[in-house]
Parts: structure tokens; C-alpha cells; sequence
């Protein structure tokens, strides 16, 4: 039967040659097409994977560098108090003391009985030897630390404090630790000013790493506390060997980015300490000299890549095959059309051609929707966040990789009232979640919508997750209910972040609470204190509230002569960051304090700029006034030995003269008149050199002459109750020790049944002193030399007595006798 071509069988050779060509660029483009959409899809998900994994790396690293920042500064605190308590010891009265100390420093390192890290404070003396510890008692007294560099490097004055020592292994206890040192100061050693040795507050490495490790993002993640100069102080995995020579690789950029105290920045190179290669985020601790490091595999994130694009694979190869099967069996129609036999008229043609139209429209539209599907079940399975998705039944027909890896299963099927046992989901306190409250049972059953709702997961293995997400309803285009997606998030790692943070707040804010000195935290930019403790109110006058409600600030409780010493803004200002001074502060009531300020920068914006200070305010009032009282007793005591010597000095000279060369009678006349001045001295002292008793001090210079057993051979009268001052009494009682001593040599002491009188009556202000000698050998005339007693009487007495003082020394047949009228200057004088 005839056709358009010819035979009604078969087609014209040249058509169906061109015709084969044709199928076969089909079946090229079926394969070639879908592959180039995978490897383009592919290329974008690869560089999205690494954006997402250093986006979630370098979180990671500032909530770990917080959370280190927040431990050290909390050992720094415990650090001060225990400095606190050894002020003003020198090292002898720390070893006498040990026991003591001992206790406080225990209670000082004391973290509660729930705590399982190891806490160690010491005390160490210039020379590097313990003097005091938390953690043992007694210390070894022949335990020689002075090589370790804690013990070397705050030896310079310029090196700043705290400092982060290397990692150590003890001598006592085979721990590796680290350790936080600051010096000790002030102590009681002599002379002050230099080195007195150190306060260390060890801090172990494995405690540190179990730290480290909590903060981890994934199982695969490293975090590393580095110091500046490369030293690995503590790693969330701890590789094998040595911890004292652990150490960054010295390859690529990352040593001088550390040198020069980067804050943050991010690395691709292989690790110093097992040669793998990962992606880390480094993030600076404000305040110390070292970075946290968190580092992802290279290959954990390839392998999530390769996670992410499998069902895009998988969806190209689908779609190859379709458009391969649809073209093979176009093909195969078409061969059956040209067998048809011959004679179908050209309606029949056109026909076929109108079908083949619309088969191929067909396939174009299944193609599409093939691809759309495809296309939506790749973006939803590289999703971060978990999806799931139910029917309008409530079964669960799509889980992708980050729901499956927060349950620990793929399972599907499961309908609403199975959501709890299927996939163990519990309450946050740990019981079983009833399903009807599930934001999924709620957004299938009832059409709510339910944002950041919270619950946890036990997975298979038994681990149990936080997970936080929200659900929603599905419709369709008539707006019927048509299932519902729920989109979640783990939240354990940034759940045990927020505690583990909440509590070093709560501690730090315990230590600055209770702390025994002021404790203050100001804005830089404003000058006005954010927060004061306790000890701080007591010592401005001030309540914390009026403080802070007012906006006080260092220069509002300054005293205006000082006000232009702002130690908080010197600090911030530092290149060091650290400043200390003293200055006065004013109460309210108009009291005057000293105060000893030592200020550091606390916390920096982005671009390092200082944005708060610390400070640590001591009352060294007494301290200044007992500097100001010793002054003055040094001048006084010099004053006082001045006038001591020149006195010796006269009565030496005085003395020689008289002796006329006689050495026996000069170191007798010498040695008797340095006894009275000395007696003088004694009694002087008991007032502090403010008055001397006339009684006592005429009782001190006539006692070798006073006995018991003759009361009458001495007799004194109105003496008591009468103070002079301590230039007085010294000449006083050097005067009647004279005319004692003349009195038992020639006058009324001289023989048996004589007598002395002295007695004291007041004239006006003025005060009368009598000498009567009697019963002695008659006194014929004045003695033709005048003698030591005789000048110091009539010349030295009524100058030292002070202004209109007479002595009148007369020579009566029945002995001598003397007169002084002088006014007491002695506290108290009548």
C-alpha cells in the first residue's frame, strides 16, 4: 500500500539514517544534560558547605573563648584573695602561719562538693620554693621550683600579669597542668619595692580539656586553649606523648597571626600533632596572652557535602533514565509507526505528528516535575536545620539528613500517635513527651501553628539531644489540609554552653559579691560604673543603688585635689591595658580615704578598642597614716637622740674638768650621773615622752640614799602631782642627784644622824622647790672651786627650767641649802 514515502513498510533509507543520528544526540543530551545541572548544583553546594562549616566554626570559637575567658578570670579573682590574705606577711611569718593559711587558701580553692576538677593554689617565695598550698600541708621546705617558668618570667617588672605559664608535669603529683601566676604584693619582706615571689593557681589540663570538650559542635570537632607563642596548653582530644611539648605547627600564617594577637581569624592547614587537615576558627581570650582554636576535619566536611548532594545524584541519574526510557520508547513508536502498512492517508500523518506533539509535551511537563521534585528534596536535604514532613494522615514521608541525625533513625511511616515511642522523645525534665502536645500532633490534628517549642531525644545509642523547632500546617491549592512540616535544631551544645556560662557568671558573681576588697566595673566610654560590690559601697559611704541609679563614676567619689588621677581611663588608655595608683577618695560625710586602685581592660569591641575596666580598690588609710606617724617618730627620735647625746656630752665634759685627770673619779662621777640620766629616760618612756612625776623623779635620783629603815635621813614633802616635761626632768633630777651626792661627801648625808629635806609648795603658777641640809659638819664658807654640782645649779637647772626660772644656792652654817622657782610645763601640772 502506497504512502508519502514510497512503500507503506518502510521509511526512505536517507530518513532513517538521519533519524538514527537523531536518537542518538537524544540519548547524549539525556546523559549529558542532567550531569552538567548535577555538577553545576554540586559546585554551589560545595562552596555553601564551607561557608556554613566557618560560619559554625567561628561561633563556636567565641562562646568557647568567653566561656575560657570567664574560668580564668574567676582563678584570677581567687588568685587576689589569696593575695589578700598574704599582705603584709613577710616569708618567716607565711611558714609560721602555715596552717592557717593553709585553711584559707583550701576554703579560697573550694568549688563545692558536686565539683570533680582538681584545684591548686601556691604561694612560692623569691627564690622559687612553696611557702603555703591549697592543696598540701605541709609543703616541702627542700622542694626547688625556681625552674619553672612561672617562677621566671614575672621576675621582669614589665611583664604583664596575670600570665599563662607553659604546661608543667608535677613533682609530687605526675599531673600535667598549667598554670595562672600574678606576684605577690605587697608582702612584709624588706626592702619592698622588688620581686617577693608569686602567687600560681594550677590548672590541670585534663580538667581544662573536659571543658574544652562540652563545647565541641560535632563529634569530629578539635577545640585547642593555644598560647601566644604556640604552646598547646589543653586539647578537647589529648594526643599522645609529651603535654609539655605540645605546640602548633610552625607552617603557614597562623604563629604570626598569634604573635600579633589577631583576634580572630580563620586557617586550612594540616596539624602539628597528628597531620590532619582541618578547617579552624581562632578566636583571642580578652584579657590573656592565648587564642581557642575549634578545627573540623577536611574530610567531615566533604563527607557532609557528599551527604548533601547524593540525592541530587541520585535525582540526575533518575531523571538520565526517564528521559533515556521516554526517548526509547518514543523510538521504539516511531519504528512501529513506519512498519505500519502502507497506505495511511496524510490525515494519518498528521495525526501521528499531533500525537507526537503532545507525547513529547507530556514528557517535558513529567520532566519538569521531576526535576522540581528532585530539586526541592536536594535543598531540603542540605538543609543545617532538621525537616520532617507528614501527610495530611499525620505519617511521617520525609526526614532528611539533620532530622535523621538529631533522632538517630530515618523511620517513616510512623503516624501521630506514635510520634513519642517511635522516636523516644521526652519532656526538658526528662519524661515522656505525650504526643498530643507535639508541635507536629498539633500542626496534623488541629492546624496550629507552634514556634520554638522545646523538647529532647533519646537516641538509639542512648545519647539524649535537645532539640528546639517550630510546625506547620500544609494545604493545597483548594486550601484543604494537605500534612504539615516541622523544622528543628539541635540546641545540647549551645544548652550546655548557656549552663556551663551561667555558672561561671554565678561564681564570678559570688567572688566579686563577697570579695575582701572593692571590686568595680566601669564604661569606658561613659566613665560611669556598671556594677560595685559590697566592700566597695562600705568604703565610698555610698549604696550600690544610688551608685548606679545616679550614674556615678570614679570622679564623683574622688576628692577634687585628685580627680585628675582616673586610674580605670589610664588603663584603658595603656598599651598593656593594666594600670595601679593611688589616690583619696571623699564620703558624703566629709571622711577622707586612701585607696590603692589597680584597673584592667576587661573587654574590647570588634576593633580591640578597650569597652570596660575592671578595678580592685584596697583602703591603705591606716597604712598611709602609719607612714605619716613613723615619719614623725623618726624625726622625733632623731631630734631626742640629738639632745640625749649633747647632754652626755656636757656632763662628760663637765665631768672631766672636775676630775682633774683622775680616771677612777671621772668613771665613778660619769657612770653615777648616766644612771640618774637614764632613771630619767625609764620614767620619761612610761608617758611616751610627754611628762615626768617631780616625785618620781626625785625618788629615782636620791635612791641610794633612801632606806627603809631610816625614814627620816631622807625626807620629801608636796612632790606628787606635779609633771614636768621631759627637758624638765632630766635636768631635775641631774641636779638633785648633784646636790645628793655633794650632801653625802661633805654635807648632811655625810654623817650618821644628818637629814635632807626637800619639799615643794606652789607660789601663783609657779612652783617653790627647797633643799635643807642638816645635822652635818658646819659649812664655815662658800667652797673657794666651784664643781660640777655648783655650774650645773647655778647656770644649766634655770635654763633647762625655762623662762623666769631662779635657782638660789645658799651656804647656811647648818648646811647648804636651795631654792628653785620655776613654772611646771608637764601635762597635767597643777
Amino acid at each position: 500500500m502506497a504512502t508519502a514515502f514510497g512503500r507503506g513498510d518502510i521509511a526512505p533509507a536517507p530518513l532513517r539514517r538521519r533519524q538514527t543520528r537523531v536518537d542518538l544526540l537524544g540519548q547524549v543530551a539525556a546523559i549529558l544534560i542532567p550531569a552538567i545541572l548535577f555538577a553545576i548544583s554540586a559546585a554551589h553546594s560545595w562552596h555553601a558547605t564551607w561557608d556554613d562549616a566557618a560560619s559554625d566554626l567561628r561561633r563556636g570559637a567565641q562562646t568557647a573563648s568567653e566561656y575560657v575567658r570567664r574560668i580564668l578570670d574567676s582563678h584570677a579573682l581567687r588568685l587576689d584573695r589569696a593575695n589578700d590574705l598574704l599582705a603584709g606577711l613577710d616569708d618567716d611569718a607565711i611558714r609560721d602561719q602555715e596552717a592557717r593559711l593553709h585553711g584559707a587558701f583550701a576554703r579560697i580553692a573550694d568549688k563545692g562538693p558536686a565539683s570533680t576538677y582538681h584545684i591548686s593554689i601556691f604561694a612560692f617565695d623569691a627564690s622559687g620554693r612553696p611557702l603555703v598550698s591549697a592543696s598540701l600541708y605541709p609543703v616541702p621546705r627542700d622542694l626547688d621550683l625556681s625552674d619553672r617558668e612561672f617562677n621566671q618570667v614575672l621576675r621582669n617588672p614589665a611583664e604583664p600579669e596575670p600570665h599563662l605559664s607553659s604546661v608543667h608535669v608535677g613533682r609530687i603529683e605526675p599531673d600535667a597542668y598549667f598554670a595562672l601566676t600574678r606576684r605577690r604584693a605587697p608582702s612584709g619582706n624588706l626592702p619592698g619595692g622588688t620581686y617577693e615571689g608569686v602567687l600560681n593557681y594550677s590548672i590541670y589540663v585534663d580538667d581544662m580539656a573536659e571543658n574544652l570538650r562540652r563545647l565541641a559542635l560535632e563529634p569530629t570537632d578539635i577545640l585547642s586553649l593555644v598560647r601566644r607563642d604556640g604552646r598547646v596548653l589543653a586539647r578537647s582530644v589529648p594526643p599522645p606523648g609529651d603535654p609539655t611539648q605540645l605546640r602548633i605547627s610552625r607552617d603557614g600564617d597562623v604563629p604570626a597571626k598569634l604573635e600579633r594577637s589577631e583576634d580572630s581569624f580563620l586557617a586550612l592547614r594540616a596539624s602539628g600533632v597528628d597531620g590532619v587537615q582541618r578547617l579552624s576558627a581562632w578566636q583571642a581570650v580578652a584579657g590573656y596572652s592565648a587564642h581557642v582554636a575549634i578545627a573540623r576535619p577536611r574530610s567531615a566536611i566533604v563527607s557532609r557535602w557528599t551527604r548533601s548532594i547524593l540525592p541530587q545524584g541520585l535525582a540526575a541519574t533518575g531523571a538520565a533514565a526517564a528521559l533515556l526510557v521516554i526517548g526509547a520508547a518514543l523510538n521504539r513508536r516511531r519504528l512501529a509507526e513506519e512498519r505500519v502498512a502502507a497506505g495511511l492517508a496524510e490525515a494519518k500523518i498528521i495525526l501521528e505528528k499531533r500525537v507526537e506533539e503532545r507525547t513529547a509535551a507530556l514528557g517535558e511537563a513529567m520532566q519538569r516535575s521531576e526535576d522540581a521534585a528532585a530539586e526541592r528534596v536536594a535543598i531540603l536535604s542540605q538543609l543545617a536545620e532538621g525537616v520532617v514532613v507528614a501527610d495530611r494522615d499525620g505519617r511521617i514521608v520525609f526526614i532528611n539528613e539533620a532530622a535523621a541525625r538529631i533522632h538517630g533513625t530515618s523511620e517513616l511511616g510512623v503516624p501521630p500517635e506514635r510520634y513519642s515511642a517511635a522516636y523516644t522523645l521526652l519532656t526538658e525534665d526528662g519524661r515522656p513527651h505525650p504526643p498530643e502536645t507535639l508541635p507536629m500532633f498539633r500542626a496534623v490534628r488541629h492546624g496550629e501553628v507552634v514556634t520554638d517549642a522545646r523538647w529532647r531525644v533519646r537516641r538509639p545509642d542512648g545519647t539524649v539531644v535537645l532539640a528546639a523547632g517550630s510546625a506547620r500546617p500544609l494545604r493545597d491549592a483548594a486550601g484543604q489540609p494537605n500534612g504539615a512540616v516541622l523544622t528543628l535544631r539541635d540546641e545540647t551544645a549551645r544548652d550546655e554552653a548557656e549552663r556551663a556560662l551561667a555558672a561561671s557568671e554565678a561564681e564570678f558573681r559570688a567572688i566579686f559579691d563577697t570579695a575582701a576588697a572593692g571590686v568595680t566595673e566601669v564604661d569606658v566610654a561613659t566613665n560611669r560604673y556598671r556594677r560595685v560590690n559590697r566592700r566597695f559601697t562600705e568604703l565610698v559611704g555610698l549604696d550600690q543603688a544610688e551608685i548606679i541609679d545616679r550614674g556615678l563614676g570614679p570622679d564623683d567619689v574622688t576628692h577634687p585635689d585628685d580627680r585628675g588621677i582616673n586610674i580605670s581611663r589610664l588603663a584603658a588608655s595603656s598599651a598593656e591595658g593594666q594600670r595601679e595608683g593611688d589616690k583619696r577618695y571623699l564620703r558624703p560625710d566629709g571622711t577622707v580615704i586612701w585607696v590603692r586602685i589597680s584597673a584592667a581592660v576587661a573587654a574590647r569591641d570588634a576593633d580591640g578598642q578597650p569597652t570596660r575596666t575592671v578595678s580592685m580598690v584596697q583602703d591603705i588609710t591606716e597604712r598611709r597614716q602609719a607612714e605619716r606617724r613613723q615619719a614623725l617618730l623618726v624625726a622625733e627620735l632623731n631630734h631626742r637622740v640629738k639632745n640625749v647625746l649633747a647632754t652626755v656630752q656636757a656632763i662628760a665634759s663637765q665631768t672631766l674638768r672636775g676630775s682633774r685627770g683622775d680616771p677612777a673619779r671621772f668613771a665613778e662621777d660619769f657612770a653615777g650621773r648616766l644612771r640618774v640620766l637614764a632613771h630619767a629616760h625609764d620614767l620619761l618612756t612610761e608617758t611616751a615622752w610627754h611628762s615626768a612625776d617631780l616625785g618620781a623623779l626625785a625618788r629615782a635620783a636620791l635612791a641610794p640614799w633612801i632606806a627603809p629603815d631610816a625614814p627620816d635621813r631622807v625626807v620629801m614633802r608636796g612632790l606628787g602631782g606635779v609633771r614636768l616635761d621631759p627637758r624638765q626632768g632630766q635636768a631635775m633630777v641631774l641636779a638633785l642627784h648633784e646636790l645628793a651626792t655633794n650632801a653625802v661627801k661633805h654635807g648632811g648625808l655625810s654623817l650618821p644622824g644628818g637629814q635632807v629635806r626637800l619639799e615643794a609648795a606652789w607660789q601663783g603658777e609657779s612652783l617653790r622647790l627647797s633643799w635643807r641640809e642638816s645635822g652635818g659638819p658646819p659649812v664655815s664658807a662658800p667652797p673657794a672651786r666651784r664643781g660640777f654640782g655648783t655650774r650645773l645649779l647655778e647656770r644649766g637647772l634655770a635654763s633647762d627650767l625655762g623662762a623666769d626660772a631662779t635657782v638660789t644656792l645658799r651656804f647656811a652654817p647648818a648646811g647648804v641649802e636651795a631654792e628653785i622657782l620655776f613654772r611646771p610645763e608637764g601635762e597635767a601640772a597643777l
